[in-house]
């Protein structure tokens, strides 16, 4: 590579000894000197410019390469990450199916694992067959007797209140939990039933909508007549029909 100044130097010393005395062979020497001095600094520049511009290129393919790889790498990585939780989503489902499939519908009636095998009325019978010796007394129920004192202290505060009270009956009994099933007197037009002898009605269950009936709105009862009769809200021809159940539950 050509020395800038030290050529720069050369030219300043030779042009200051130029005068009038310089010969035209002492001239041409000069500008030959020049010319070369010109030529070697465009030959180091055309140079350096291509050392640049090759050392651009292969840069900026590097970058290009590096970049390149690093988006590979990324795609692997998402792909691997997608597959991942397809499979983990697959497995969820189908683990999820495989439940729904184990569980079996069950029949209308059919018992549970500690259920009992009888219907509704099978049981009444069953209870109602039990012998009077062995038929279950409040006593036997915790809490029962004195949910019952309260019931009857409050049906004694409304009666004398002149409010009308489930049962209606006298004070005294209460003793023995009875149910009484009606199912078989129900022909859709009834709404006067007859009971067993009671001291108050606690509730009455039908099949059909309203399942649970509400004292002195849907219901009243005589303790004196033993009956019970069905109010307005209640539509014998749909509730009180032949094939509906009902069930009423009482304290004698």
């Amino acid at each position: 590579m050509v020395n800038t100044e030290a050529t720069l130097a050369k030219l300043e010393r030779l042009l200051s000894v130029i005068d009038d005395s310089v010969t035209k062979k002492e001239f041409e020497d000069a500008v030959e000197i020049l010319v070369s001095y010109v030529k070697n600094i465009n030959s180091s520049t055309l140079k350096d410019l291509g050392l640049i511009k090759n050392h651009s290129e292969t840069s900026l393919k590097k970058i290009k390469d590096d970049a390149g790889s690093i988006l590979n790498d990324l795609k692997k990585q998402v792909n691997q990450i997608s597959a991942r939780m397809e499979s983990e989503h697959a497995s969820k489902m189908a683990f999820i199916d495989r439940k729904i499939a184990s569980v079996k519908d069950g029949e209308p009636g059919e018992p549970g694992v500690d259920g009992s095998p009888d219907t509704p009325i099978e049981i009444i019978e069953k209870i109602e067959s039990v012998q009077e010796k062995d038929k279950l007394v409040i006593e036997a129920i915790k809490g029962l007797r004195q949910e019952l004192d309260e019931l009857k202290k409050t049906a004694d505060k409304n009666n004398a209140n002149g409010a009308i009270y489930v049962g209606g009956g006298t004070t005294g009994g209460g003793k023995t939990v009875k149910v009484y099933d009606l199912t078989s007197q129900l022909d859709g037009v009834l709404k006067t039933f007859a009971l067993p002898a009671f001291w108050r009605v606690h509730t009455v269950d039908l099949s059909s909508f309203p399942n649970a009936l509400r004292p002195t709105v849907d219901f009243t009862t005589d303790a004196g007549l033993m009956t019970i009769t069905f109010t307005s809200e209640i539509n014998a021809a749909t509730s009180l029909a032949t094939g509906q159940t009902c069930i009423v539950t009482y304290s004698e």
